[in-house]
C-alpha cells in the first residue's frame, strides 16, 4: 500500500477480524464489505475516482478481493450482500479463489475449514456465499498472478480459477512469474511486484 501511494495511487488498506480472533464466518466477510463500502461516503471529500477502483489482495486477501468483486452476485441474506460499490477490476496475488479446492488441498493446515467452520459437505451454504468460484463470471477484468516457486499456495489454484473465469466469459489476465516465491508478489523491491504494478496500471489506467 505504501509503495502504491508513492506511485500516485490512492490506497485503502483494509484490516479485518482474523480466524481465531473473533473472525472467520461471517465476521471477516462483514468487515471487508464494510471497509469497501466506507469509500462511498468518503469519495467526494477525498477526491477519489471510483470509476477506476481495483481490489487487490494476497493469499487470503486474494480470496477476499475476489469475493469483494462478487458481492453483487450474492443472495440477499448472505454476509456482504447489497454492495454500495463495485470495483472496476480485481487482482488476486497467490490468492485462493476456489475455497472448496483450497479445502481439498489442505491449504494453510486447514485454513479454509477454520475460516468457514465447515467442510464443503456439511456447509454448502457457507461455501456458496463465501467462495468466489461459485459466483463466476464476476463481470469485471481479473488479474491473477502467482509465483512459479510458491511453496504455500499451489499455482494450480490460480491457474484453474483463471481458466474457469475465462470459460464463463470474464476478461482474465493470468501470469505465473518465473522464479517468484509466495512473498515476492508483495515485496516492493522484487521484480514480481514490478510486474504486479505494471499490470494494475494497464487494468485501471489504460495502456
Amino acid at each position: 500500500a505504501v509503495d502504491l501511494s508513492r506511485r500516485g495511487w490512492a490506497t485503502w488498506n483494509l484490516e479485518y477480524r482474523r480466524t481465531g480472533e473473533g473472525g472467520g464466518w461471517p465476521a471477516t466477510l462483514q468487515d471487508v464489505a464494510a471497509g469497501i463500502d466506507r469509500l462511498a461516503p468518503l469519495a467526494e471529500a477525498a477526491d477519489l475516482d471510483l470509476t477506476r477502483f481495483a481490489l487487490v489482495g494476497h493469499e487470503a486477501g486474494g480470496h477476499l478481493a475476489l469475493w469483494g468483486a462478487a458481492r453483487r452476485r450474492l443472495a440477499p441474506e448472505a454476509p456482504g450482500a447489497g454492495p454500495l460499490l463495485t470495483p472496476t477490476a480485481v487482482a488476486s496475488l497467490a490468492g485462493i479463489g476456489d475455497l472448496a479446492a483450497g479445502f481439498r488441498l489442505g491449504i494453510g493446515d486447514g485454513a479454509v475449514e477454520a475460516f468457514l467452520r465447515r467442510t464443503p459437505e456439511d456447509g454448502p451454504t457457507r461455501y456458496g456465499a463465501a467462495d468466489p468460484a461459485a459466483h463466476l463470471p464476476l463481470g469485471i477484468p481479473l488479474l491473477l498472478l502467482h509465483g512459479d516457486t510458491d511453496d504455500r499456495v499451489p499455482t494450480s489454484l490460480s491457474r484453474e480459477f483463471a481458466g474457469s473465469a475465462a470459460d464463463r466469459g470474464d476478461a482474465v489476465i493470468y501470469h505465473e512469474i518465473e522464479g517468484a516465491g509466495h512473498m515476492d508478489l508483495i515485496e516492493p523491491r522484487s521484480a514480481a511486484w514490478q510486474r504486479v504494478v505494471a499490470e494494475l496500471e494497464v487494468l485501471t489506467r489504460g495502456p
